[in-house]
């Protein structure tokens, strides 16, 4: 039965990242509520919040809730001053690292290695 429900779950979890849980936003296309929510938060950050919001996939709206999207904003509005946004919060168990710089080939492996050797 165990087995069952996992292999459930692996293809529920399948399914959402093939279908549209990965397909491009388009802020001037497809304004849903978080969009909006975002703009009568920031009324005079209008056309910054559509221009970072362009091409991320849905799935971010989906998981961080407005005010993170506001400060991830924020941060992605210094680069000019520093090419590196990082905020690190730590929770109880946990730790929270928010990294915001512009994108470049193997970014991501990059930074995870120095997270698990402590660098």
């Amino acid at each position: 039965m165990e087995g069952e429900n996992v292999w459930q779950l692996y293809m529920a979890a399948a399914n959402c990242m093939t279908r549209t849980a990965d397909q491009r936003l388009h802020a001037e296309t497809e304004k849903g509520e978080t969009v909006a929510r975002l703009e009568s938060m920031a009324p005079q950050s209008g056309k910054k919040i559509k221009a970072f919001l362009e091409g991320l996939p849905r799935r971010y709206l989906r998981t961080y809730r407005a005010e993170e999207m506001l400060r991830h904003l924020e941060m992605a509005g210094a680069l000019t001053d520093d090419p590196i946004q990082i905020d690190l919060e730590r929770g109880r168990h946990w730790f929270e690292l928010t990294l915001v710089t512009h994108d470049r080939p193997f970014l991501f492996a990059n930074v995870a290695a120095l997270w698990l050797h402590g660098a």
